[in-house]
């Protein structure tokens, strides 16, 4: 599921059109898809964003912040935590794209780890393929070609993956899901701060 749109660069997308593409678009996917995949088999990679990460970093020790990490929620409580963001969201002042964007990605990284509870038999990953350059961040200063961004998506969809419903950095190593892991930093050891 390599959906992704944005209200900056160029795509100039709607709020809604990020949520409805970023959060949505992977579960239509998937819900079409897993009546055919083989459980014994069957892999989802899901595309996310380490703006993800600091989407859910910005929001502190929070129950927000818990909810988006700790791989509890339900696909109807991400919908009406994602229904109650909506209206009160503004600009993201840290980083590339307005906080929409991270918010779409944080809940589909956390839809990640639902289909992992509720689908076992099928491994299920969410990766971030890195600041690359494409008309999406077009002005906002990436410089990897689109090449360097399918080392995380080739190692979920072919790799042995140790676990199901992780988060992979750009670089294809564990990466968690309350701040963004840059290529070269420690691997995630899974451990949750609060």
């Amino acid at each position: 599921n390599n959906a992704g749109t944005s209200t900056g660069g160029g795509h100039g997308a709607t709020e809604e059109g990020v949520i409805d593409t970023n959060f949505y678009g992977p579960k239509r996917v998937c819900d079409a898809f897993i009546p055919l995949l083989d459980p014994a088999v069957g892999r989802i990679a899901n595309v996310g964003s380490g703006a993800g990460g600091g989407y859910v970093n910005r929001l502190g020790e929070t129950e927000e912040a818990r909810m988006l990490m700790k791989g509890d929620a339900t696909w109807d409580e991400l919908v009406e935590y994602v229904k109650a963001k909506m209206p009160t969201i503004s600009l993201d002042d840290h980083g590339v794209y307005p906080a929409i964007y991270g918010l779409s990605k944080a809940c589909l990284a956390a839809y990640t780890q639902f289909l992992a509870k509720t689908h076992p038999g099928i491994l299920s990953s969410c990766m971030s393929p890195g600041f690359i350059d494409t008309a999406m961040t077009k002005g906002y200063g990436a410089s990897k070609p689109p090449e360097e961004g399918t080392p995380a998506i080739r190692k979920c969809l072919f790799d042995k993956l140790e676990g199901n419903g992780w988060y992979y950095g750009s670089d294809g190593m564990r990466s968690p899901y309350h701040f963004m892991r840059n290529p070269g930093m420690d691997v995630y050891d899974g451990v949750m701060p609060f």
